[in-house]
């Protein structure tokens, strides 16, 4: 019963309790990850994906918006499931060398993708070490006209 009100609460305030698997590091730890994964994306990224240049697209690879924002970034469960890069949207495009695109870019060296693996499965941190709040979407719910018998 708990465990079931601790996972109700979770949800409604937005926080996530670290996921099973997931790397254990220290804040500094966690903030030299984020700024080494940030600089990947300033690199190899932020030409498509950055302020000034994203990309306008429907495709999953496209919206990702400015990976440069971490905090948005791993924010989003629809784009990083913490602690579980095999489950990320953005970690499978990398692996799969999807991203960067592979028309006009080459692929993301190992060391790289290890890089942002290792990011993921501590937490997907912003640059300052903390975790920061999930985004929750929820679905529409339908409108029912109950006037129209």
């Amino acid at each position: 019963m708990r465990t079931r009100l601790w996972h109700v609460l979770v949800f409604l305030i937005g926080i996530t309790p670290p996921a099973e698997g997931q790397e254990k590091l220290s804040q500094t730890e966690r903030a030299k990850l984020a700024n080494d994964v940030k600089t990947v994306f300033a690199t190899k990224c932020a030409k498509c994906h950055g302020p000034e240049g994203v990309r306008e697209t429907k495709s999953p690879k496209g919206e990702f918006g400015s990976v440069l924002n971490l905090g948005k970034l791993s924010g989003d469960p629809e784009k990083i499931i913490r602690g579980n890069p095999d489950g990320s949207q953005l970690f499978i495009l990398l692996i799969d060398d999807q991203m960067p695109f592979p028309e006009t870019e080459q692929p993301l060296p190992d060391n790289e993708k290890e890089l942002i693996r290792r990011w993921i499965l501590a937490g997907a941190p912003t640059e300052d070490g903390n975790l920061p709040l999930v985004e929750y979407h929820c679905p529409a719910t339908k409108r029912y006209d109950f006037d129209s018998t």
